[in-house]
Protein backbone atom coordinates (compact mmCIF):
# COMPACT_ATOMS: atom_id res chain seq x y z
CA UNK A 1 0.00 0.00 0.00
CA UNK A 2 1.16 3.06 -0.12
CA UNK A 3 -0.38 6.54 1.18
CA UNK A 4 2.63 8.97 0.24
CA UNK A 5 5.67 10.12 -1.59
CA UNK A 6 7.60 11.34 1.33
CA UNK A 7 7.44 14.71 2.53
CA UNK A 8 6.98 17.52 0.10
CA UNK A 9 4.83 15.26 -1.54
CA UNK A 10 1.64 17.35 -0.70
CA UNK A 11 3.90 20.68 -1.21
CA UNK A 12 4.16 19.07 -5.17
CA UNK A 13 0.58 18.43 -5.27
CA UNK A 14 -0.86 21.84 -4.40
CA UNK A 15 -2.03 20.57 -0.84
CA UNK A 16 0.33 21.68 1.79
CA UNK A 17 -2.58 23.22 3.76
CA UNK A 18 -0.44 25.45 5.41
CA UNK A 19 1.21 22.52 7.56
CA UNK A 20 4.91 21.64 8.09
CA UNK A 21 6.05 19.08 5.60
CA UNK A 22 6.43 16.88 8.84
CA UNK A 23 3.12 17.15 10.07
CA UNK A 24 2.12 16.14 7.27
CA UNK A 25 4.07 13.21 6.42
CA UNK A 26 3.71 12.11 10.09
CA UNK A 27 0.01 12.19 9.11
CA UNK A 28 0.30 9.59 6.26
CA UNK A 29 2.68 7.38 7.59
CA UNK A 30 0.41 7.34 10.36
CA UNK A 31 -2.48 6.56 8.09
CA UNK A 32 0.20 3.85 6.29
CA UNK A 33 0.00 2.05 10.02
CA UNK A 34 -3.33 2.32 10.71
CA UNK A 35 -4.45 0.18 7.39
CA UNK A 36 -2.19 -2.66 8.69
CA UNK A 37 0.28 -1.82 5.92
CA UNK A 38 3.72 -3.40 6.74
CA UNK A 39 6.23 -0.98 5.26
CA UNK A 40 6.40 2.80 3.67
CA UNK A 41 7.94 3.16 -0.12
CA UNK A 42 11.59 3.61 0.69
CA UNK A 43 10.81 4.97 4.22
CA UNK A 44 8.96 7.79 2.54
CA UNK A 45 11.63 10.22 1.10
CA UNK A 46 10.31 10.48 -2.76
CA UNK A 47 9.85 13.87 -2.47
CA UNK A 48 13.02 14.73 -0.63
CA UNK A 49 14.19 16.90 -3.35
CA UNK A 50 11.82 19.54 -2.24
CA UNK A 51 12.43 18.64 1.50
CA UNK A 52 15.82 19.23 1.32
CA UNK A 53 15.56 22.54 -0.79
CA UNK A 54 14.48 24.43 2.50
CA UNK A 55 16.55 25.08 5.98
CA UNK A 56 16.66 22.22 8.24
CA UNK A 57 14.89 19.81 5.65
CA UNK A 58 17.32 16.93 5.55
CA UNK A 59 16.38 17.02 9.96
CA UNK A 60 13.02 16.95 9.05
CA UNK A 61 14.47 13.69 6.38
CA UNK A 62 16.14 12.05 9.68
CA UNK A 63 12.99 12.52 11.79
CA UNK A 64 9.99 10.70 9.03
CA UNK A 65 12.63 7.75 9.03
CA UNK A 66 12.55 7.19 12.39
CA UNK A 67 9.02 7.67 12.65
CA UNK A 68 8.55 4.97 10.61
CA UNK A 69 10.77 2.81 12.64
CA UNK A 70 8.36 3.87 16.16
CA UNK A 71 6.00 2.78 13.82
CA UNK A 72 7.12 -0.51 12.91
CA UNK A 73 7.34 0.03 9.22
CA UNK A 74 10.47 -0.41 6.85
CA UNK A 75 12.26 2.36 6.54
CA UNK A 76 15.37 2.81 4.51
CA UNK A 77 17.55 5.84 5.65
CA UNK A 78 16.65 7.94 2.54
CA UNK A 79 18.97 7.16 0.00
CA UNK A 80 16.80 5.70 -2.44
CA UNK A 81 16.55 9.22 -4.77
CA UNK A 82 18.46 11.02 -5.29
CA UNK A 83 18.10 14.23 -3.09
CA UNK A 84 21.05 16.61 -5.01
CA UNK A 85 23.12 16.59 -8.02
CA UNK A 86 26.10 18.08 -5.25
CA UNK A 87 28.13 15.24 -4.56
CA UNK A 88 29.12 17.27 -1.11
CA UNK A 89 25.39 17.23 -0.17
CA UNK A 90 24.92 14.00 -0.70
CA UNK A 91 27.92 13.22 1.35
CA UNK A 92 26.53 15.39 3.65
CA UNK A 93 22.98 13.71 3.82
CA UNK A 94 24.46 9.93 4.21
CA UNK A 95 27.23 10.45 6.48
CA UNK A 96 24.84 10.95 9.58
CA UNK A 97 23.42 7.36 8.18
CA UNK A 98 26.64 5.81 8.51
CA UNK A 99 27.20 7.53 12.15
CA UNK A 100 23.73 6.53 13.59
CA UNK A 101 24.63 2.46 12.45
CA UNK A 102 21.95 2.38 9.59
CA UNK A 103 21.64 -1.16 8.56
CA UNK A 104 19.83 -0.45 5.63
CA UNK A 105 21.29 2.39 3.92
CA UNK A 106 18.85 2.45 0.76
CA UNK A 107 17.09 -0.45 -0.92
CA UNK A 108 19.17 -0.55 -4.30
CA UNK A 109 22.10 0.89 -5.62
CA UNK A 110 21.40 3.20 -9.03
CA UNK A 111 23.92 0.94 -11.12
CA UNK A 112 22.97 3.33 -13.73
CA UNK A 113 25.20 6.61 -14.82
CA UNK A 114 23.43 10.00 -14.04
CA UNK A 115 22.35 10.73 -17.20
CA UNK A 116 20.39 7.07 -17.73
CA UNK A 117 18.83 8.11 -14.32
CA UNK A 118 15.78 9.87 -15.46
CA UNK A 119 13.39 9.35 -12.66
CA UNK A 120 16.32 9.64 -9.67
CA UNK A 121 15.48 6.12 -8.21
CA UNK A 122 18.77 6.47 -6.30
CA UNK A 123 21.16 8.96 -4.27
CA UNK A 124 24.03 7.36 -6.09
CA UNK A 125 24.89 6.46 -9.47
CA UNK A 126 27.28 4.27 -11.92
CA UNK A 127 29.63 7.13 -11.27
CA UNK A 128 29.83 6.75 -7.82
CA UNK A 129 30.43 3.06 -7.54
CA UNK A 130 34.41 3.44 -7.12
CA UNK A 131 33.93 6.22 -4.12
CA UNK A 132 30.81 4.29 -2.71
CA UNK A 133 33.01 0.85 -2.28
CA UNK A 134 35.87 2.83 -0.66
CA UNK A 135 33.59 4.20 2.22
CA UNK A 136 32.06 0.90 2.70
CA UNK A 137 35.38 -0.40 3.15
CA UNK A 138 36.51 2.59 5.36
CA UNK A 139 33.42 2.55 7.55
CA UNK A 140 33.04 -1.17 7.24
CA UNK A 141 29.24 -0.86 7.00
CA UNK A 142 27.09 -3.69 4.94
CA UNK A 143 26.74 -1.81 1.77
CA UNK A 144 26.54 -5.03 -0.05
CA UNK A 145 28.42 -4.28 -3.43
CA UNK A 146 31.56 -6.15 -4.09
CA UNK A 147 34.30 -4.71 -6.25
CA UNK A 148 34.78 -7.02 -9.30
CA UNK A 149 37.20 -6.45 -12.04
CA UNK A 150 36.61 -6.85 -15.88
CA UNK A 151 37.71 -10.75 -16.40
CA UNK A 152 35.03 -11.27 -13.95
CA UNK A 153 32.66 -8.74 -15.04
CA UNK A 154 32.90 -8.75 -18.94
CA UNK A 155 31.83 -12.92 -19.27
CA UNK A 156 28.56 -11.98 -17.03
CA UNK A 157 27.46 -9.09 -18.79
CA UNK A 158 28.12 -10.99 -22.02
CA UNK A 159 25.80 -14.05 -20.66
CA UNK A 160 23.16 -11.38 -19.78
CA UNK A 161 23.01 -10.14 -22.85
CA UNK A 162 22.96 -13.24 -24.62
CA UNK A 163 20.36 -14.40 -22.36
CA UNK A 164 18.04 -11.68 -22.67
CA UNK A 165 18.50 -11.83 -26.55
CA UNK A 166 17.17 -15.75 -26.55
CA UNK A 167 14.54 -14.98 -24.52
CA UNK A 168 13.78 -12.09 -27.03
CA UNK A 169 14.25 -14.27 -29.84
CA UNK A 170 12.73 -17.70 -28.66
CA UNK A 171 9.48 -15.73 -27.97
CA UNK A 172 9.90 -13.64 -31.04
CA UNK A 173 9.18 -10.42 -29.47
CA UNK A 174 12.64 -8.73 -30.73
CA UNK A 175 15.90 -9.48 -32.44
CA UNK A 176 19.28 -7.80 -32.46
CA UNK A 177 22.59 -8.64 -34.03
CA UNK A 178 25.98 -9.30 -32.66
CA UNK A 179 27.41 -6.00 -33.00
CA UNK A 180 24.38 -4.72 -30.59
CA UNK A 181 25.32 -7.63 -28.44
CA UNK A 182 28.89 -6.24 -27.86
CA UNK A 183 27.68 -3.14 -27.42
CA UNK A 184 25.78 -3.57 -24.54
CA UNK A 185 28.58 -5.99 -23.09
CA UNK A 186 31.03 -2.65 -22.74
CA UNK A 187 28.43 -0.17 -22.66
CA UNK A 188 28.80 2.65 -19.72
CA UNK A 189 24.94 3.54 -20.15
CA UNK A 190 22.30 4.18 -23.42
CA UNK A 191 24.67 6.71 -24.96
CA UNK A 192 26.82 3.91 -25.98
CA UNK A 193 24.24 1.62 -27.74
CA UNK A 194 22.21 1.55 -30.65
CA UNK A 195 18.80 2.80 -30.51
CA UNK A 196 16.25 0.55 -31.35
CA UNK A 197 13.03 1.65 -33.33
CA UNK A 198 10.24 3.04 -30.52
CA UNK A 199 7.50 1.44 -32.78
CA UNK A 200 9.89 -2.21 -32.32
CA UNK A 201 9.81 -1.42 -28.49
CA UNK A 202 6.00 -0.67 -28.46
CA UNK A 203 5.34 -3.61 -30.74
CA UNK A 204 7.19 -5.85 -28.54
CA UNK A 205 5.15 -4.55 -25.23
CA UNK A 206 2.02 -5.03 -26.82
CA UNK A 207 2.49 -8.47 -27.92
CA UNK A 208 3.39 -9.26 -23.94
CA UNK A 209 -0.01 -7.99 -23.03
CA UNK A 210 -2.07 -9.51 -26.22
CA UNK A 211 -0.03 -13.28 -25.52
CA UNK A 212 -0.28 -12.32 -21.79
CA UNK A 213 3.15 -13.38 -21.64
CA UNK A 214 4.54 -13.92 -18.39
CA UNK A 215 7.96 -15.01 -15.96
CA UNK A 216 7.35 -18.72 -16.77
CA UNK A 217 7.51 -18.03 -20.33
CA UNK A 218 10.66 -16.27 -19.53
CA UNK A 219 12.38 -19.09 -17.53
CA UNK A 220 10.57 -22.10 -20.17
CA UNK A 221 12.43 -19.66 -23.03
CA UNK A 222 15.65 -19.63 -20.78
CA UNK A 223 15.70 -23.22 -20.37
CA UNK A 224 15.07 -24.20 -24.39
CA UNK A 225 17.89 -21.89 -25.10
CA UNK A 226 20.42 -23.92 -22.85
CA UNK A 227 20.15 -21.12 -20.29
CA UNK A 228 19.50 -23.36 -16.98
CA UNK A 229 21.27 -21.72 -14.42
CA UNK A 230 19.46 -18.37 -15.21
CA UNK A 231 16.21 -19.81 -15.51
CA UNK A 232 16.45 -21.51 -12.19
CA UNK A 233 16.84 -18.01 -10.86
CA UNK A 234 14.15 -16.13 -12.52
CA UNK A 235 12.03 -19.43 -11.52
CA UNK A 236 12.95 -18.55 -7.98
CA UNK A 237 12.78 -14.82 -8.02
CA UNK A 238 8.87 -15.56 -8.85
CA UNK A 239 8.67 -18.05 -6.51
CA UNK A 240 9.35 -15.65 -3.75
CA UNK A 241 7.16 -13.13 -5.25
CA UNK A 242 4.59 -15.62 -4.52
CA UNK A 243 5.29 -16.25 -0.84
CA UNK A 244 5.68 -12.76 0.14
CA UNK A 245 8.01 -13.54 2.80
CA UNK A 246 9.63 -10.56 1.57
CA UNK A 247 7.05 -8.13 2.14
CA UNK A 248 7.57 -8.19 6.15
CA UNK A 249 9.17 -5.62 7.94
CA UNK A 250 12.51 -4.99 7.25
CA UNK A 251 13.11 -7.47 5.07
CA UNK A 252 16.08 -8.56 3.16
CA UNK A 253 17.14 -11.77 1.07
CA UNK A 254 20.02 -13.74 2.00
CA UNK A 255 22.61 -15.17 -0.39
CA UNK A 256 20.55 -17.89 -0.56
CA UNK A 257 17.35 -16.33 -1.30
CA UNK A 258 16.05 -17.28 2.17
CA UNK A 259 13.91 -13.84 3.58
CA UNK A 260 15.25 -12.14 6.73
CA UNK A 261 12.35 -9.70 8.38
CA UNK A 262 11.41 -8.78 11.78
CA UNK A 263 9.81 -11.68 12.21
CA UNK A 264 12.38 -14.52 10.98
CA UNK A 265 15.41 -12.10 12.47
CA UNK A 266 13.69 -10.27 15.34
CA UNK A 267 15.72 -7.02 16.76
CA UNK A 268 18.02 -8.17 19.33
CA UNK A 269 19.98 -4.55 19.55
CA UNK A 270 20.68 -3.34 23.43
CA UNK A 271 23.15 -0.62 23.02
CA UNK A 272 25.95 0.40 21.41
CA UNK A 273 28.21 -2.06 19.90
CA UNK A 274 25.49 -5.13 19.86
CA UNK A 275 24.09 -3.86 15.89
CA UNK A 276 24.82 -5.51 13.18
CA UNK A 277 28.60 -5.83 11.95
CA UNK A 278 29.95 -7.59 8.97
CA UNK A 279 31.93 -10.70 9.30
CA UNK A 280 35.72 -10.75 9.42
CA UNK A 281 35.74 -12.29 5.83
CA UNK A 282 33.22 -9.78 4.56
CA UNK A 283 35.23 -6.76 5.87
CA UNK A 284 38.31 -8.12 4.31
CA UNK A 285 36.66 -8.42 0.87
CA UNK A 286 35.23 -4.96 1.28
CA UNK A 287 38.86 -4.03 1.66
CA UNK A 288 39.71 -5.48 -1.73
CA UNK A 289 38.69 -2.76 -4.00
CA UNK A 290 39.39 -2.65 -7.70
CA UNK A 291 41.19 1.00 -7.48
CA UNK A 292 43.91 -0.91 -4.31
CA UNK A 293 47.40 -0.82 -5.40
CA UNK A 294 49.50 -3.26 -3.74
CA UNK A 295 53.19 -2.64 -2.70
CA UNK A 296 54.40 -4.54 -5.89
CA UNK A 297 51.74 -2.31 -8.17
CA UNK A 298 53.21 0.86 -6.36
CA UNK A 299 56.57 -0.26 -7.19
CA UNK A 300 55.62 -1.73 -10.90
CA UNK A 301 56.66 1.81 -12.81
CA UNK A 302 60.25 1.83 -11.22
CA UNK A 303 61.22 -1.51 -13.09
CA UNK A 304 61.49 -0.70 -16.58
CA UNK A 305 64.39 2.62 -15.68
CA UNK A 306 66.37 -0.23 -13.41
CA UNK A 307 69.80 0.57 -14.79
CA UNK A 308 69.03 4.13 -16.22
CA UNK A 309 72.41 5.19 -14.43
CA UNK A 310 75.51 3.26 -13.32
CA UNK A 311 76.79 4.43 -9.40
CA UNK A 312 80.10 2.68 -8.86
CA UNK A 313 80.69 2.94 -5.08
CA UNK A 314 84.83 3.39 -4.48
CA UNK A 315 84.99 3.66 -1.06
CA UNK A 316 84.51 5.77 2.54
CA UNK A 317 83.60 9.19 2.05
CA UNK A 318 86.04 11.52 4.03
CA UNK A 319 86.26 15.59 4.38
CA UNK A 320 88.20 17.05 1.49
CA UNK A 321 89.98 20.60 2.29
CA UNK A 322 88.72 22.34 -1.18
CA UNK A 323 86.45 25.01 -0.53
CA UNK A 324 85.37 25.72 -3.83
CA UNK A 325 82.84 22.28 -3.89
CA UNK A 326 79.53 21.06 -3.62
CA UNK A 327 78.63 17.42 -2.20
CA UNK A 328 75.95 15.98 -3.43
CA UNK A 329 74.52 13.22 -0.49
CA UNK A 330 71.86 10.94 -2.30
CA UNK A 331 69.76 8.14 -0.44
CA UNK A 332 70.16 4.82 0.15
CA UNK A 333 68.47 3.79 -2.77
CA UNK A 334 68.81 6.11 -5.00
CA UNK A 335 69.93 4.52 -8.16
CA UNK A 336 69.95 1.02 -6.13
CA UNK A 337 65.93 -0.25 -5.76
CA UNK A 338 64.69 3.26 -6.60
CA UNK A 339 65.08 4.66 -10.23
CA UNK A 340 62.16 7.01 -11.02
CA UNK A 341 61.56 10.51 -9.38
CA UNK A 342 57.58 11.18 -8.42
CA UNK A 343 57.87 13.40 -11.27
CA UNK A 344 58.43 11.06 -13.68
CA UNK A 345 62.46 11.47 -14.21
CA UNK A 346 64.81 9.11 -13.98
CA UNK A 347 67.37 9.60 -11.01
CA UNK A 348 69.83 9.37 -13.57
CA UNK A 349 68.66 12.61 -15.21
CA UNK A 350 68.16 14.37 -12.28
CA UNK A 351 71.21 13.72 -10.46
CA UNK A 352 72.67 14.92 -13.83
CA UNK A 353 71.00 18.23 -14.16
CA UNK A 354 72.51 19.06 -10.28
CA UNK A 355 75.63 17.95 -11.27
CA UNK A 356 75.52 20.03 -14.87
CA UNK A 357 74.51 23.08 -12.70
CA UNK A 358 76.92 22.90 -10.29
CA UNK A 359 79.54 22.58 -13.16
CA UNK A 360 78.31 25.38 -14.84
CA UNK A 361 78.92 27.46 -11.69
CA UNK A 362 82.65 26.60 -12.03
CA UNK A 363 82.25 24.19 -8.82
CA UNK A 364 83.48 21.01 -8.31
CA UNK A 365 80.88 18.17 -7.65
CA UNK A 366 81.04 15.05 -5.31
CA UNK A 367 78.84 12.26 -4.64
CA UNK A 368 78.25 10.56 -1.57
CA UNK A 369 75.77 7.91 -0.82
CA UNK A 370 74.38 8.35 3.08
CA UNK A 371 73.76 4.82 3.95
CA UNK A 372 72.30 5.32 7.71
CA UNK A 373 69.80 7.51 7.05
CA UNK A 374 66.95 7.74 4.93
CA UNK A 375 65.72 11.44 6.33
CA UNK A 376 66.48 14.14 3.55
CA UNK A 377 67.82 16.58 6.54
CA UNK A 378 70.10 14.06 7.41
CA UNK A 379 71.24 13.23 4.22
CA UNK A 380 72.16 16.98 3.22
CA UNK A 381 73.51 17.84 6.29
CA UNK A 382 76.00 14.69 6.54
CA UNK A 383 76.72 15.46 2.54
CA UNK A 384 77.36 19.37 4.12
CA UNK A 385 80.25 18.48 6.94
CA UNK A 386 81.39 15.91 4.31
CA UNK A 387 81.91 19.04 1.98
CA UNK A 388 84.98 21.54 1.65
CA UNK A 389 82.47 24.49 1.34
CA UNK A 390 80.16 23.44 4.00
CA UNK A 391 77.43 22.96 1.43
CA UNK A 392 75.78 20.27 0.29
CA UNK A 393 73.17 18.96 -1.96
CA UNK A 394 70.67 16.08 -0.76
CA UNK A 395 68.48 14.26 -2.96
CA UNK A 396 66.08 11.29 -2.00
CA UNK A 397 65.53 8.60 -4.97
CA UNK A 398 61.26 10.03 -4.84
CA UNK A 399 63.07 13.21 -5.92
CA UNK A 400 62.38 15.80 -2.82
CA UNK A 401 65.97 17.73 -2.52
CA UNK A 402 67.32 20.25 -0.56
CA UNK A 403 70.49 22.79 -0.12
CA UNK A 404 71.96 22.06 3.01
CA UNK A 405 75.16 23.14 5.31
CA UNK A 406 77.13 21.61 7.80
CA UNK A 407 76.90 25.22 10.25
CA UNK A 408 73.24 24.95 10.49
CA UNK A 409 70.73 22.12 12.39
CA UNK A 410 69.94 19.15 11.00
CA UNK A 411 66.46 20.16 10.37
CA UNK A 412 66.91 23.81 8.57
CA UNK A 413 68.23 24.24 5.61
CA UNK A 414 69.41 26.88 2.84
CA UNK A 415 66.59 25.46 -0.05
CA UNK A 416 64.04 22.69 0.18
CA UNK A 417 61.93 21.39 -2.38
CA UNK A 418 59.37 19.51 -0.48
CA UNK A 419 57.01 18.75 -3.82
CA UNK A 420 58.69 16.15 -5.60
CA UNK A 421 55.85 15.69 -8.07
CA UNK A 422 56.78 19.08 -9.41
CA UNK A 423 60.52 19.33 -9.98
CA UNK A 424 61.31 19.34 -13.33
CA UNK A 425 64.86 19.03 -14.85
CA UNK A 426 65.30 22.84 -15.24
CA UNK A 427 64.62 22.94 -10.92
CA UNK A 428 66.80 20.44 -10.27
CA UNK A 429 69.91 22.48 -12.47
CA UNK A 430 68.66 25.59 -10.99
CA UNK A 431 69.36 23.71 -7.20
CA UNK A 432 72.75 22.46 -8.72
CA UNK A 433 73.47 26.09 -9.78
CA UNK A 434 71.93 27.79 -6.69
CA UNK A 435 74.11 25.13 -4.36
CA UNK A 436 77.10 26.33 -5.98
CA UNK A 437 76.61 30.18 -5.42
CA UNK A 438 75.94 29.16 -1.87
CA UNK A 439 79.17 27.84 -1.60
CA UNK A 440 81.05 31.20 -3.00
CA UNK A 441 79.19 33.04 -0.41
CA UNK A 442 76.43 34.02 -2.16
CA UNK A 443 72.72 34.71 -1.28
CA UNK A 444 71.10 33.75 -4.63
CA UNK A 445 66.98 33.90 -4.74
CA UNK A 446 65.75 30.39 -4.24
CA UNK A 447 63.97 28.33 -6.30
CA UNK A 448 60.34 28.15 -6.51
CA UNK A 449 57.64 25.52 -7.52
CA UNK A 450 55.02 25.95 -10.29
CA UNK A 451 52.08 25.28 -6.87
CA UNK A 452 49.51 27.54 -5.65
CA UNK A 453 49.61 26.49 -2.05
CA UNK A 454 47.47 23.48 -2.44
CA UNK A 455 47.79 20.44 -1.51
CA UNK A 456 49.29 17.20 -3.59
CA UNK A 457 46.88 14.55 -4.25
CA UNK A 458 46.88 11.91 -1.66
CA UNK A 459 47.43 9.88 -4.71
CA UNK A 460 51.21 10.51 -4.60
CA UNK A 461 51.20 9.70 -0.84
CA UNK A 462 50.80 5.73 -0.99
CA UNK A 463 53.72 5.86 -3.42
CA UNK A 464 56.19 7.86 -1.57
CA UNK A 465 55.30 5.04 1.05
CA UNK A 466 56.35 2.63 -0.63
CA UNK A 467 59.14 4.34 -1.84
CA UNK A 468 60.38 4.85 1.52
CA UNK A 469 59.92 1.38 2.49
CA UNK A 470 62.58 0.70 -0.34
CA UNK A 471 64.73 2.87 1.06
CA UNK A 472 64.54 1.39 4.11
CA UNK A 473 65.25 -1.67 3.15
CA UNK A 474 68.92 -0.70 1.83
CA UNK A 475 70.07 0.89 4.95
CA UNK A 476 73.46 0.07 6.58
CA UNK A 477 72.62 1.09 10.41
CA UNK A 478 75.81 -1.11 11.16
CA UNK A 479 78.06 0.62 9.20
CA UNK A 480 77.29 4.47 9.22
CA UNK A 481 80.49 5.19 7.45
CA UNK A 482 79.15 7.23 4.27
CA UNK A 483 80.11 5.89 0.27
CA UNK A 484 81.82 7.63 -2.51
CA UNK A 485 80.01 7.66 -5.78
CA UNK A 486 81.56 8.10 -9.31
CA UNK A 487 79.11 8.57 -11.76
CA UNK A 488 79.55 8.19 -15.73
CA UNK A 489 80.04 11.32 -17.49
Amino acid sequence: MRFTSGSGAEVLMGAAEGKSMLYLEARCVAITRAAGSQGTQNGGIDGINVTGSVPNGMREILAENVMATLYGLESCTGNDTQMSASDIRRTAHTLPLLLAGSDFLFSGFGSIPSYDNTFGASNFNAEDIDDYLMVQRDWGFEGVLRSQGDDTLLPLRRRAAEACRAVLDELDLMTFDDAVLERVVTAHGSLDVSEHQTDETARAGDAIIEREITAVDVVRALSIRGFELEAERVLEMTRQRLFGDHLQTSAIFAEDMSVLSALTDPNDYAGPGTGYRPAPTRLEEMARVRQERSHVKLLAEQEPHAGCVVLTETGPATVRPRPDEVVVGISPAFGVDVWLTLSGLTVGEALRQILAGIEEEGVAARVVRVTHSLDLGMIGWTAANLSGSGVALGIQGKGTALIHRADLPTLANLELLSMAPLIDASRYRLMGRNAARHAHGEKPSPVLLPESGEPMGPRYHAKVVALINRESQCLRPGNPQEIEVTWPS
